[in-house]
Parts: structure tokens; C-alpha cells; sequence
């Protein structure tokens, strides 16, 4: 897609999120749209019987039917919920247990009759009612009971006397509604959320969107403005897939949106008779293949944007599969599933062994531009490398403009430390160059994969800056992407990085060109989990699990390999309470007095080979490659 037709079509999907917001109806009108009877919500009697279908005709529902049964056993006679703040801040783990309680325990329920799952979910939901509050100051803790007792009710129904249902919809009101019209109304200080467009849009809105239908005729006046408030304000966030499904918060979060993105747009289809139009935003039918390019051969996701390694699977992926003809989707979730309730409701059988798919993923949504690329989907020791471009101040985002990892051999050989902890002192606080924020290791560029030029106390890339990819060629056996981080660093005139994965070679080239405006000090740093040893200067051996990799400076010739702790450059800040980084250490190279510059490192297997009767050390494709870009 070239910058015409992207912005081709951000201008239809601008048009496209307008026609929505105009025709959400008045809040009466909405009401009168409601489906009567239940359930009404995203889980409806043909997915039960479908589920039932495939537990016995699909060995893969059947085991996921069997583990769910032995999780739904142990919540059985777990402890009722309290009212606890784990870490200090947040309910949101008791919240996401519960949803997850009531998930599997109705689900149990409604494939065996067993009446012991349905009258725990019972005691769950009011016990859950008699907490103080919701914790409404971190919203998401919120919306996620909602949407846990919403659901609840919703598959309950036939079971739930006046008396217990009241009890429900009155918490359901007081705690969860209440507290949300509130903040739609800016009426509580410093709540909001109904602004924003990443991941807190969909949750806080989705799951008041499901209590309002659940608690319609209870209370009609409060659950129509809610509905209103919550649907005009989703296009915006939901939009941001667009154009290739990525999301600019990162993987974990791009799991927690669709999380409730595919409930909130399957609930309103099926109570309202429509979705107005959400689930046709450009972008969401391609939305699957993102988790998919970022999870690498061994499994471990890139885990850029306050992420972990952990795969990312989600249950909506079925849903997406369904929706959008993707069976793709299906594969990968089939693979990588829990499995929870919502794996077997939706569940697709029919998926395709493998991704027919070009080994080059390419993401440029709202704020990010992402590239990985790998020499094989098949292959377990395949090469796969994660790129980052987009922009720094995207939500959960770090100052980490041209960091990458690699993958080789089955072992993450190149790391992202990943996030720190939430709860330190302004980690939160990212709007100046001396924000707290930009004082942790992890948040810095020198804790990423990327350059440092002229490093001192502030942030070390420009905290506003973007990052866009300026060449891009996809295919073997040589796919190769080039980012332009001029923007990232105040004292250049340019600065742009480049990878190429040799698919024949198993082979990474690094590359970096840097004009300066003046002689200053430039800092390339590589964090890994291996065991390093330079056998030379120029050369390092990477050692992780009895497997190696080797890298090579080629350029510039007077620089020189050395190995660090993964901390704080004596310029740096360093504030106490961040999470210990002993599994960690960088490969670095430091040049001073420098102004113009080109600067690669290749990474491989045996480096010392030929090819086609030349050195690899001369490697004299780079120079075809930068007169290109």
C-alpha cells in the first residue's frame, strides 16, 4: 500500500467511524431495539450444541472439554471471591478470575446439567455484590465485573429466582453503571478513560456495553445511556486496526482488546439485531495475522510495547475465523489455546494445517510500523527477527525506535527485557524528556536493541518521535526493511537502520548509517540471555542452551565488540525499585568523535564460510542494498 492509498483508505475509515457514531440511535431508541429473552449476550444455545457436536466427534474438543472439566472441578471448591487488592492498586485480578469462573462453570453447566456449577456461580456473582465497590478508579477493574456478572445472568437466566436477580442487577447498577455514566458525564476528577483509544476503550466500554443489555428492562433509563455513550465511543479505538490488524500497544494488548472488541460486537448483534457497522471497520478482518507473525519459532512472542515472551492466544481467534473466512486464524489458536470456555464454544475444526502466508509480516496500524520476517513457518530452528519502527508515545510504548530480536536455532538469541513494574513511581509519567518514566532501563533505548547517540540523564530518543519504514521487500532469499530514525535523535541530520535475513544463509545483517551534526559518541548496544565470548575484537560467540550464534562487526573497521551488564551507562539515571536484570548482558559497541558513519554486525551460524567464492566479511551486498534505499 503506498502513501496514497493508505491514505485513501484512513480516509474511508475516518468516513466509516463518522456514519457509525451518527447512527447509534437516542437511548430510548437503542432500548426498544432489545431482542426480548435470553440468552441475548455473545454465547448462545448454538454454540453449546455445537460444542457438544465436536466433544464427541473432535479429539481436540474433547481434551480441551476434559482439562476444562479438571479447571471447573478446582474453581468449584475454590474460596469465594473478596474484595482484594493484590498489588496494591488494582482489583483487575479478582475481576479476570471471576469472568473466567463464570465462563467455565456455566459452560460446564450447560453441557452436563450439573446443578453444583450453576449455584457456584450463583454464590460467586453476589458475593461479588457485597464488595464496597468495584474499585472505579482503575475503571478496567470495573468493566470487568460487569461484564463477569453480565454474562452470568445472561446464561443463568432460567435459573436465577426474582429476589437473586435483583440483588445482581442492583450491584450491577450501583457499582458498575453508576460509576461509568459518571465518568461519560466527567463528572469524577481525573476518571478519563472515555477518551482514550487504546485497549481501555474496549474493555471499560465493552463491558458496560454488556451490562446495560443484560439489565435493559431493570433499568431501562441508565442502561440506554450507557449503550449510547459506550457504542459512539468504540469505532475510534476498534479503528486503529486498520490497515493490517496490528496494534500499536504491543501483542499483550492487542490480546486484551480483541479480548472484549469480538464479546461486545457479537453481544450487540444478537440483542440489537446489529453491530452498527463495527465489526465492518477496515482492518479487524485482518486482525488475526498479527499474533501470528509475532509469535517466533519457538514460541515466544516479540514482546515489544510493556510485553511479555508468553505466546499470544485468544479464543477470539475463533470467532474471527468464523467472521471473516480466515481458517488460518483457527490453526494457530488451536495450537496455542489454554484452553478456556470460549475455546470450545467457538471452536473451528476445519482449520488448515499451516498459514499459507508470505514470511514477511508487515504492520503499520494507528502509531506503529512492525516487521518480522523468518526463513520458514515449519521449521522450529528457523530464523524469525521482530523490527520496530512507529511512535513513542503510543500507549505502553518505550523509547525503542529500531530495536529488534532474533530468533535461531530454537533459542531467542536477541532479547526485549520486556516491561517493568507497574506500580513504580512514574512509570506512568512519560510527557517530558525528565519524566520518570524515561528514567527506567527497560523504558530507554540504551535497555533496547538500538542505537544511543550523545548519551546523558534525560531520555535517550526523542520522547514524540516516529519511525517510519522507507523500504521494504518482503521475499526470499533476501527480505530486507529499513527504517528511517532520523526523528529519533535531535543531534542528526540522519539516521537510518536496516535488517536483511538471508534466507539461504540463515544470516542477519544489521546495518546503521548515521550523519551527525557534529562529532559526538554513538552507543549500538544487543541484549541477549546467552553466554558471550569475544574470540576476537571483531567477533562474538553466543552461547545458549549448547547452541551458538556468531557476530561479526564488518564496518566500521576501527570499532570493536565489548561485553556489559545490562544497566545504566555511567550518564544515566538509575532510580531504585526496578526489576533485577542478572539473566541479562549487552554486546556493544561504542564509537566517539564520530560524525558520518556506517556501522553492520552480522549474526549467524559458521560466519566463517563462503559464499559463492567470497567472504562473507566482505559482504559486498550492503552496498547494493543502501544505494537502493
Amino acid at each position: 500500500m503506498n502513501a496514497s492509498s493508505m491514505q485513501t483508505g484512513l480516509d474511508r475509515r475516518e468516513r466509516m467511524i463518522e456514519r457509525i457514531r451518527q447512527a447509534v440511535p437516542e437511548p430510548d431508541q437503542l432500548i426498544a431495539l432489545l431482542r426480548a429473552g435470553n440468552p441475548r449476550l455473545y454465547l448462545q444455545p448454538e454454540d453449546f450444541q455445537r460444542a457438544q457436536h465436536a466433544i464427541t466427534d473432535d479429539g481436540w474438543a474433547r481434551s480441551t472439554w476434559t482439562r476444562l472439566r479438571e479447571h471447573g472441578l478446582a474453581r468449584l471448591h475454590a474460596p469465594l471471591p473478596t474484595r482484594e487488592l493484590r498489588d496494591g492498586h488494582r482489583l483487575l485480578y479478582v475481576s479476570r478470575e471471576i469472568v473466567d469462573d463464570i465462563q467455565t462453570l456455566c459452560t460446564i453447566w450447560k453441557l452436563t446439567g450439573d446443578s453444583a456449577y450453576s449455584q457456584r456461580c450463583i454464590q460467586i456473582m453476589l458475593a461479588t455484590t457485597e464488595f464496597e465497590d468495584w474499585n472505579p478508579s482503575h475503571f478496567l477493574d470495573t468493566a470487568e465485573m460487569v461484564h463477569a456478572l453480565a454474562i452470568g445472568c445472561d446464561l443463568l437466566h432460567e435459573v436465577l429466582d426474582q429476589s437473586t436477580r435483583d440483588r445482581i442487577f442492583d450491584g450491577i447498577v450501583a457499582k458498575g453503571m453508576e460509576p461509568g455514566l459518571s465518568a461519560y458525564e466527567g463528572r469524577v476528577a481525573g476518571s478519563d478513560w472515555p477518551n482514550w483509544t487504546h485497549n481501555w476503550n474496549q474493555v471499560c466500554n465493552g463491558g458496560l456495553t454488556m451490562g446495560a443489555l443484560v439489565i435493559a428492562e431493570y433499568a431501562p433509563r441508565i442502561a440506554g445511556r450507557i449503550l449510547r455513550e459506550a457504542i459512539i465511543r468504540l469505532p475510534r479505538a476498534i479503528g486503529d486496526h486498520f490497515p493490517d490488524g496490528g496494534w500499536g500497544e504491543g501483542p499483550n494488548y492487542w490480546r486484551y482488546a480483541i479480548e472484549y472488541t469480538v464479546p461486545t460486537i457479537a453481544a450487540l448483534k444478537h440483542a440489537l439485531g446489529t453491530d452498527f457497522g463495527l465489526s465492518e471497520l477496515p482492518g479487524l478482518d485482518k486482525a488475526g495475522w498479527f499474533p501470528i507473525h509475532m509469535a517466533g519459532p519457538t514460541g515466544r512472542t516479540f514482546n515489544f510495547a510493556d510485553a511479555d515472551t508468553v505466546v499470544i492466544q485468544s479464543p477470539q481467534l475463533f470467532w474471527l475465523a468464523h467472521r471473516f473466512g480466515q481458517s488460518a486464524f483457527a490453526t494457530y489458536q488451536r495450537r496455542f489455546a489454554k484452553p478456556s470456555a470460549l475455546d470450545l464454544l467457538w471452536y473451528m475444526p476445519e482449520a488448515e494445517d499451516e498459514p499459507s502466508v508470505s514470511t514477511t509480516g508487515y504492520f503499520r496500524p494507528h502509531r506503529l510500523e512492525v516487521v518480522t520476517m523468518r526463513t520458514a513457518w515449519d521449521d522450529p530452528d528457523a530464523m524469525f527477527v521482530g523490527f520496530k519502527g512507529g511512535d513513542n508515545q503510543v500507549n505502553h510504548g518505550n523509547l525503542d525506535l529500531g530495536s529488534f530480536i532474533l530468533e535461531s536455532g530454537g533459542e531467542r538469541f536477541v532479547e526485549d527485557l520486556g516491561r517493568d513494574d507497574y506500580n513504580q513511581t512514574g512509570y506512568w509519567s512519560r510527557a517530558r524528556p525528565d519524566s520518570p518514566r524515561w528514567a527506567i532501563y527497560r523504558m530507554r533505548a540504551e535497555g533496547h536493541n538500538t542505537l544511543v547517540i550523545n548519551p546523558g540523564t534525560a531520555a535517550d530518543q526523542c520522547i514524540d518521535a516516529q519511525a517510519a519504514v522507507v523500504k521494504l521487500h518482503a521475499e526470499p532469499p533476501k527480505s530486507f526493511a529499513v527504517l528511517d530514525l532520523t526523528g529519533a535523535y535531535p543531534d542528526s541530520t540522519r539516521v537510518q537502520r536496516g535488517i536483511l535475513l538471508d534466507h539461504e544463509t540463515h544470516e542477519l545483517i544489521v546495518r546503521d548509517e548515521v550523519q551527525l551534526k557534529q562529532p559526538g559518541e554513538l552507543w549500538w548496544f544487543l541484549h541477549t540471555a546467552a553466554d558471550v565470548a569475544l574470540t576476537s575484537p571483531r567477533i562474538a560467540t553466543l552461547t545458549l542452551n549448547g547452541k551458538t550464534l556468531e557476530a561479526r562487526l564488518e564496518q566500521p573497521t576501527r570499532a570493536s565488540f565489548q561485553i556489559m551488564a545490562a544497566d545504566p551507562l555511567p550518564t544515566s539515571p538509575n532510580p531504585e525499585g526496578q526489576r533485577d536484570r542478572d539473566g541479562f548482558r549487552k554486546l556493544a559497541i561504542r564509537l566517539t568523535g564520530i560524525e558520518n558513519c556506517a556501522i553492520v554486525v552480522r549474526l549467524g551460524h559458521a560466519l566463517g564460510d563462503t559464499t559463492r567464492g567470497k567472504p562473507k566479511f566482505e559482504a559486498p551486498e550492503l552496498d547494493a542494498w543502501s544505494a537502493r534505499v
